[in-house]
């Protein structure tokens, strides 16, 4: 993904610190849930924030929109379901850890994804966005990092893992 960015921007795009955009209230684990169940509880931790004005629904909208031009899951038990929406005041983002995994996301890999991170950003932060992307989903391919973080059972250390 991170070749998604010319490499001249890579250096000069900033975006604020991880535990920033993912704070801890946003991090949750669930036994299990469907696709849709999980995109529900993503855009309601996100909806209606000082980041976020708009409602659950339009950004669940908005999201699957993007879903339908093709699948975030991007295989190894990860996806990345994410918009860039005019009612976004900076980046953001939730995770959920879904324990049992997600059986209908339609990933890359036809494997059950485990870990969701939604990111929205603003429509006018492209390259953000990108940049958010390329970190979070190269951070997250280490298959180390990867099996403690599917391993979590506390929240706290979920986020932890995450926004290290």
């Amino acid at each position: 993904m991170s070749s998604d960015i010319p490499s001249g921007l890579r250096s000069s795009v900033k975006i604020p610190p991880l535990s920033v955009i993912l704070p801890a209230e946003r991090v949750k684990i669930i036994k299990e849930g469907s696709k849709d169940q999980v995109l529900d509880l993503l855009t309601g931790l996100i909806a209606e924030t000082h980041e976020v004005t708009a409602s659950a629904e339009k950004l669940k909208n908005a999201v699957l929109a993007r879903e339908k031009l093709m699948s975030t899951g991007i295989g190894l038990g990860l996806a990345f379901p994410h918009v860039r929406i005019a009612e976004a005041n900076s980046l953001s983002a939730a995770a959920v850890l879904v324990k049992n995994g997600i059986t209908d996301y339609v990933s890359m890999d036809s494997k059950p994804v485990y870990l969701a991170v939604m990111i929205i950003a603003p429509e006018g932060q492209h390259a953000q966005h990108l940049r958010l992307l390329a970190m979070i989903s190269s951070k997250l391919k280490d298959l180390n990092l990867s099996k403690e973080l599917f391993s979590c059972s506390c929240e706290d250390k979920l986020c932890k893992l995450l926004v290290e």
